[in-house]
């Protein structure tokens, strides 16, 4: 299971399999994390913008490899439309597929910079459960012995951002946490367990019945978001 948390630090200086940035349409100017990471990778993104190669639209990606030029051996591009049009809903697409580029390539240890994303129109809180709740519905597969479907690779998403008091926010209100915690969150929104949310004896957790329940109601939330 995909385990989400939150990391207070600097997105540019850790060591992870990949980095993933966000980027918005016609934005003029890099700001925090995708500044930086610009500045490490000479000026790199940049280019691909006046190039017209990235363009920030919503479900774009694109995979760098940073050779060495900074900790994260990937950075990752993940376009969010236009941010004026910010909203949850499309953050859960545009991590949603970046999740599955990432499970593509075989990474298994990812970091998200939260301060490269337009802040006018999602809170930290809001923004957060729709990062968790996106990479977790792009990562979780309903196996059964009859399909060839690889398991995803991805085993952990850091959510980093420099603001301990933005991190513990997210932490005290739920926003983001372990992977079965969102996941019983999500299939609650489809299935009548939503009045067990927080019994630690929901069917949905612990029954065979429950489980099944709880599966079916992730792969119908996992079509409206494809």
């Amino acid at each position: 299971m995909l385990q989400v948390r939150v990391t207070v630090g600097e997105p540019t200086e850790l060591e992870r399999e990949a980095l993933l940035l966000a980027g918005a349409e016609e934005s003029e100017r890099f700001v925090g994390s995708v500044a930086k990471a610009n500045q490490r990778l000479n000026g790199y993104l940049r280019k691909l913008r006046e190039w017209g190669e990235v363009k920030g639209k919503l479900g774009e990606v694109t995979v760098l490899h940073t050779l060495g030029l900074m900790p994260p051996r990937r950075v990752v591009l993940v376009g969010v439309g236009k941010r004026q049009e910010l909203e949850a809903e499309k953050v859960r697409r545009a991590i949603g597929n970046a999740v599955r580029n990432l499970n593509r390539i075989g990474v298994k240890r990812a970091a998200i910079a939260l301060d490269s994303f337009p802040s006018e129109q999602l809170d930290a809180e809001t923004l957060g459960r729709a990062i968790a709740e996106g990479a977790l519905l792009a990562n979780y597969r309903y196996l059964r012995k009859s399909t060839n479907e690889e398991a995803p690779t991805l085993e952990a998403l850091e959510l980093v951002t420099p603001y301990r008091r933005q991190a513990a926010a997210l932490e005290k209100r739920g926003a983001v946490g372990d992977g079965h915690g969102n996941r019983h969150q999500l299939c609650s929104r489809f299935s009548q367990h939503a009045r067990f949310r927080d019994d630690p004896n929901c069917p949905c957790r612990t029954s065979k019945d429950g489980r099944r329940t709880a599966s079916v109601a992730m792969r119908n939330l996992r079509r409206t978001l494809d």
